[in-house]
């Protein structure tokens, strides 16, 4: 159990280090929701979920951690996938964000 915490560690460190910063924005790239078979079962739930948080236009990465019962793990990992796809998109700041 030791050893696959500190793996989930050294791979969260590493994917956080390669994703945008939290409060960057994302949005849907696609109308569909592709998940693919390259992702795990448990990333593909997690990737379903976060499909549906920007319905709406752009979301802060920030908010899906209060939105979702998911480890920032999985959550980086299902982000990572959604944007290797096509699946979300990084998106602009929203002028009402730059505003305030």
């Amino acid at each position: 159990m030791l050893i696959n915490a500190l793996q989930a560690r050294d791979e969260f460190q590493s994917l956080r280090l390669s994703m945008p910063s939290a409060t960057t924005f994302v949005t849907r790239y696609d109308q569909k929701l592709d998940l693919g078979q390259s992702a795990s079962a448990a990333v593909r739930k997690v990737m379903e979920q976060i499909w549906w948080l920007p319905f709406e236009g752009a979301a802060p990465l920030r908010t899906f951690y209060q939105q979702l019962a998911v480890s920032e793990l999985k959550i980086y990992q299902a982000v990572h996938e959604l944007l290797k796809t096509g699946q979300l998109t990084l998106a602009a700041v929203p002028l009402s964000q730059k505003v305030a």
